[in-house]
């Protein structure tokens, strides 16, 4: 899919008119197709706390006339990981790749307590002299040593929500491009 759709005035009589009824016309539809890829991308996203799920949001820019740009965002920091791209927004294979520093204990360790739950861990730990925190402790050591080995794959949720949508996005577009024109 093109980056960009561009446009070529030879007539220039009814430029004016012609601006005011992209800016209306495309406006609408981006401001749609953006909500729908953000609506998905939420519903795919993974869940922990569901912070970042809450952080995809659909963004509009119109930087110059008969100019508007779509995206679909996160502003959290880890959105990189989940959707696996680089710092200039290519994808990559790993959101976190293997080798990589350790990841924050501390956070692994509040995931290992929403997620598994201390239950669980004694029930697999069976008799032990070790205190719950102790046994959290070390599920989250153990956790975060598999990510730092194996890294972590991304699920790309707006990559995705947006690749499922390419067709409906090019169509959309090329029907308001229609409408404008007539």
């Amino acid at each position: 899919m093109p980056d960009e759709i561009r446009v070529t005035v030879d007539d220039e009589s009814r430029l004016d008119e012609f601006e005011a009824r992209f800016d209306e016309t495309m406006t609408q539809v981006v401001i749609s197709l953006t909500e729908r890829v953000a609506t998905q991308a939420q519903r795919n996203a993974p869940r922990d706390t569901g912070v970042f799920a809450g952080s995809i949001q659909p963004l509009i820019e119109q930087p110059a006339p008969l100019t508007i740009s779509g995206f679909v965002v996160s502003s959290v920091a880890y959105a990189g990981v989940i959707e696996g791209v680089d710092e200039e927004g290519n994808e990559v294979e790993f959101g976190r790749r293997p080798g990589a520093r350790f990841p924050p204990v501390g956070k692994i360790r509040l995931w290992v307590e929403r997620k598994i739950g201390v239950d669980q861990i004694r029930a697999r730990a069976g008799k032990t002299a070790r205190t719950d925190e102790q046994l959290i402790d070390e599920t989250a050591f153990l956790v975060g040593r598999k990510i730092a080995r194996q890294g972590i794959r991304p699920t790309r949720p707006i990559g995705n929500a947006f690749r499922a949508n390419e067709s409906l996005i090019r169509s959309e577009i090329e029907k308001a491009i229609t409408r404008i024109f007539e």
